[in-house]
């Protein structure tokens, strides 16, 4: 059933969809609530009724990613983690063992995947063999091992250095992209979002959440604006022809890998990229002896624990009380 819509036709809600022309079923009420109610169990049956009955690991996958595209969730990346897990997808649940998951990991390790990288497609695999148990698509969930994940990366830039990328950066929307991200540590979606509307230049704040964006585990700040920041974006403001802050030539830019790559080399940096930036903000407030609880409201975390855990050691207090205590 090919878009499978809820309407309302003669006197009644139905569902409606195509399929070789347009297709009908009735859900024998008037009231829009348990229409509503009605149409869900009805795309249920549905869905249920067009899942093989014995599923390999990659139909189980298919359907997870449909499920997550009809939430809105971006599908991208478990695309693509299925297409990496092609030795595995032929089998079913019941016949991937500890074996198979080991094998996979060596290949991936031998084509030079990071843990974290195989960690997060395994990760995609397992969360669609969990729910295909839950709405008893198959009767239990094979249990996965997981490969644990990378280190994280401890990479920040120095003043110096960040005054390099800078100046390596030749084209005027990365210099200001590098620039606010230092600024605010704010993420590179965030700051590609921004939109001059949320940039209040006489109040000095950004908000960088758009209206309508959903709300998800990556939550945006709204932070003040600095000196630095402000003369930025005073000085590029005038001349925009978006509403987009970072834009090129009139048209919005989508990604920054290319540029900031360049600048990068230019200023003869390693190991930097976009999402460096962020770590650097963070790490400078903390050396600068920021509360934890104000770099999370930067950072846009929930929980300061979750700060601390990266950034504490970086403050001029972190552990000054026990090591006086050894005096």
């Amino acid at each position: 059933m090919r878009n499978l819509k809820l309407k309302w036709y003669k006197n009644c809600w139905h569902a409606v969809w195509a399929d070789n022309g347009t297709q009908r079923a009735s859900l024998g009420t008037t009231d829009e609530a348990e229409a509503q109610r009605k149409f869900v169990e009805f795309k249920d049956r549905v869905h249920r009724a067009s899942r093989p009955p014995e599923p390999t690991l990659g139909e189980i996958m298919d359907g997870y990613i449909k499920n997550r595209e009809s939430v809105g969730k971006d599908a991208q990346r478990m695309l693509y983690s299925k297409s990496a897990m092609a030795t595995l997808m032929p089998l079913r649940p019941e016949h991937l063992t500890e074996e198979e998951v080991r094998d996979y990991v060596e290949m991936r390790q031998g084509q030079g995947r990071s843990p974290s990288t195989i960690n997060t497609e395994l990760g995609y695999l397992r969360s669609a063999l969990i729910k295909a148990a839950r709405t008893k698509w198959i009767d239990k969930a094979p249990f996965i091992q997981m490969p644990p994940k990378s280190l994280p990366r401890d990479r920040w830039l120095e003043r110096d250095e960040a005054g390099r990328l800078i100046d390596g950066a030749r084209m005027a929307h990365v210099r200001l992209f590098i620039i606010i991200a230092l600024h605010t540590a704010a993420r590179t979606a965030a700051i590609l979002d921004l939109e001059w509307d949320r940039v209040d230049l006489e109040r000095g704040r950004i908000d960088f959440n758009p209206k309508l964006r959903p709300i998800t585990k990556k939550k945006r700040a709204i932070v003040p604006i600095n000196k630095t920041l402000l003369a930025a974006l005073a000085a590029s403001k005038p001349g925009a022809l978006t509403q987009f802050v970072i834009e090129y030539n009139g048209d919005r830019v989508l990604s920054v890998k290319k540029g900031f790559g360049n600048a990068v080399q230019r200023a003869g940096l390693a190991g930097v990229s976009p999402h460096t930036l962020r770590h650097t903000a963070a790490t400078w407030m903390a050396q600068g002896g920021t509360r934890m609880r104000d770099i999370a409201a930067f950072l846009g975390h929930d929980d300061e624990r979750t700060t601390a855990k990266v950034y504490a050691h970086h403050h001029p207090d972190y552990l000054k009380g026990a090591a006086n205590a050894l005096e």
